[in-house]
């Protein structure tokens, strides 16, 4: 039987208001679903494994084409902008991010120690690709909240066998705001449903569908499953865990606003911080002693090259 995520309890419900007007957009069904894979961890508090400072390292596998690391990229700087979280190519940090390709879209949740893999098949799909680095972050699926039977029934006599893991409810993890029906970690409604390929999602009728809102709730029926946008409680969520997203971006050290933005006096900048040890100038966010090496300078000027997008 395939086995779920065991790790430590973290950002599991993402903040929405479920009494809410549903949006009057078709969420894209992707056939294949996000699996998550076995993770040994005991559950915890939710912030027992998040990235320290926000600093998620991570490498991109050869065999991922530059269109998919450019797709991979874009959902990056999308949570940058929503919450205080930094992704920042690995140069020596122990634990960080591995993505791959693969044959179904799988991350573990939150910082496990080490290396962890993050795959991918369905690059085609920015939000798909913002659900498992949000994984990798330390969200839960929605559908795993302890209140999640107060909004919906979870039908296992529909689901296919071996698949279970992905509803199991995580009491030990913490979640944020009410339960959220599009939120872009809620599964849709046919879900691995047995209507359905293997292993997948379709669209399938009521009677088929593994997650069932409650008569209450049932104009949120076909709102579940949204991969078209981040929605408020999505953002709530992630900031309340990593705070805000800084007012500019890390290269312009001096904060000035002038047009160009980055210039020599950010060098400068970083430069000052750098010998005063100052934190900001870890830009690699590695934590072994020095924190602070030539690899911090290779970050920052990475950074100022890649300017302020």
């Amino acid at each position: 039987m395939r086995t779920e995520l065991v790790g430590a309890g973290v950002m599991l419900g993402l903040a929405g208001l479920a009494l809410a007007q549903p949006k009057d957009v078709q969420p894209p069904r992707d056939s294949l679903m996000c699996v998550l894979p076995p993770q040994d961890v005991p559950e915890g508090l939710w912030n027992a494994n998040l990235w320290p400072g926000g600093i998620i390292p991570y490498t991109v596998d050869a065999a991922v084409t530059q269109q998919n690391r450019d797709r991979l990229r874009a959902a990056m700087d999308e949570l940058e902008s929503v919450c205080g979280v930094r992704f920042v190519p690995r140069t020596n940090q122990t634990n960080y991010v591995n993505v791959r390709n693969g044959t179904s879209n799988s991350s573990s949740v939150g910082m496990i120690g080490g290396q962890q893999t993050l795959t991918m098949v369905s690059w085609h799909v920015h939000y798909i690709i913002v659900h498992e680095l949000m994984h990798a972050m330390g969200v839960w699926h929605e559908q795993q909240r302890a209140d999640r039977d107060q909004y919906v029934f979870i039908n296992f006599a529909n689901m296919q066998s071996g698949y279970e893991g992905n509803f199991t409810i995580r009491p030990n993890a913490s979640p944020h705001g009410p339960f959220d029906f599009e939120s872009v970690m809620m599964y849709d409604d046919c879900s691995f449903s047995l209507c359905c390929a293997a292993g997948s999602t379709c669209g399938c009728p009521f009677s088929c569908a593994t997650i069932q809102a409650l008569p209450a709730y049932s104009q949120y029926q076909n709102v579940m499953g949204n991969r078209s946008y981040m929605g408020q409680g999505d953002r709530n969520s992630l900031v309340s865990r990593y705070g805000q997203p800084p007012a500019a971006c890390y290269a312009n050290c001096d904060g000035s606003t002038g047009n160009p933005l980055l210039t020599s006096n950010d060098f400068q900048c970083f430069l000052n911080r750098f010998a005063a040890a100052d934190p900001y100038a870890n830009c690699d966010g590695s934590t072994g002693s020095p924190s602070l090496t030539a690899n911090d300078f290779q970050c920052y000027l990475n950074s100022f090259a890649a300017g302020c997008t």
